[in-house]
């Protein structure tokens, strides 16, 4: 944190803004999503920019649907505000230590998604799951993401429907412990309302949430998140978000400090500080990325995790590592990583690639 710190104060600032797309100028995920959480259903704009900013190469119109096959489905007038779209994550992932070793290979998710876009209305919706992707790839048709969104001004909105809400660094990345540890898998279920604030330079957002019927027990819960995320100095955004969850085994609270630092338009850094009460439990858990763009689509990063279980004297573990992001192309992208973890009473060391195809 000092090193983030020392380096926010002494490298030059300029006005591109923070990753991905943020340190480019854009402050605001619905700039190229949909969604006001970012992720998922992508607008028209936000793929001109997948190929624009973020990928190594592509041809005209190949950030479109279906590489641009499809240009001609929204040429009558009836479906020009539909948008359609879709992804398909492969994790190929080994772990090895001294007394063990253990490798996998599973489809994460495969997924449609469509959306209908009105001037103050947004309906959203998706289609297929795959419940448990180490046990089987069976994509099973059910719709884990269904909500519309109203605009209320062009400040603020409601979001209703089946979503997660709103939390922390919202970066993809589902195996980070300042996700897993707040509550963020992404298996879950949950019916929300989420209130949102948003202009240039401030995002204010509360949300209400109920675990689905369909959940096991020990995951369903009902609570609330809120979050606050301020810009400044154009290239910089720190944010504070909290969340309150219980349930007939689910009782847990947690407050994270969070920021993306857009030091120039190649060199940024991620970093998220967690407090986690569960139950009896508390928990200190930190994240800390640093990523420099080489070439263009080409991201070598470095990163730290640390947890502390501060129930239980002396169990603090933490992993240290790098690896590579990679968009080659529009519907692209691909994420080799390395880490080893120190933990009592044996050290490990993780790898993994993720492939992930969007249509």
């Amino acid at each position: 944190m000092v090193l983030l710190v020392l380096l926010f104060l002494t490298l030059d600032q300029r006005t591109w803004a923070f990753p991905d797309t943020i340190r480019h100028g854009y402050t605001s995920c619905t700039t190229c999503h949909v969604s006001p959480s970012g992720g998922g259903l992508m607008t028209d704009y936000g793929r001109s920019l997948s190929k624009e900013l973020i990928s190594t190469t592509g041809y005209k119109n190949e950030e479109q649907v279906l590489h641009g096959t499809m240009s001609w489905f929204r040429k009558p007038r009836v479906l020009e505000r539909v948008i359609v779209g879709g992804d398909a994550r492969y994790l190929h992932r080994k772990v090895e230590s001294k007394t063990a070793k253990s490798e996998e290979k599973f489809w994460m998710q495969a997924q449609l998604r469509a959306g209908v876009l009105f001037d103050r209305v947004k309906l959203v919706g998706s289609l297929g799951n795959i419940e448990n992707p180490r046990v089987s790839d069976k994509v099973v048709w059910t719709a884990p993401e269904v909500y519309a969104i109203l605009n209320i001004d062009q400040s603020t909105s409601i979001r209703a429907g089946r979503f997660a809400p709103m939390y922390g660094l919202r970066l993809p990345d589902h195996n980070l412990w300042v996700k897993t540890e707040s509550g963020q898998q992404p298996w879950l279920r949950q019916d929300t309302t989420e209130f949102i604030f948003e202009n240039e330079s401030t995002m204010i957002s509360l949300a209400g949430f109920q675990s689905s019927s369909r959940m096991p027990v020990s995951y369903q819960a009902t609570g609330y998140t809120f979050n606050l995320y301020q810009v400044f100095l154009k290239t910089h955004r720190l944010g504070f978000s909290g969340t309150n969850a219980e349930g007939q085994r689910v009782r847990r609270r947690s407050l994270s400090l969070h920021g993306t630092f857009g030091f120039t338009k190649d060199f940024y850094a991620h970093m998220e500080f967690l407090r986690v009460w569960n139950s009896e439990r508390t928990k200190d858990v930190g994240f800390v990325r640093t990523a420099y763009e080489i070439a263009k689509g080409f991201v070598p990063y470095l990163q730290l995790q640390s947890r502390l279980d501060r129930s239980r004297p002396g169990n603090e573990q933490s992993k240290y590592g790098g690896g590579v992001l990679w968009y080659p192309r529009p519907h692209f992208e691909f994420q080799l990583q390395f880490e080893q973890q120190q933990a009592k009473p044996t050290n490990s060391q993780e790898g993994f690639l993720m492939m992930h195809y969007y249509m």
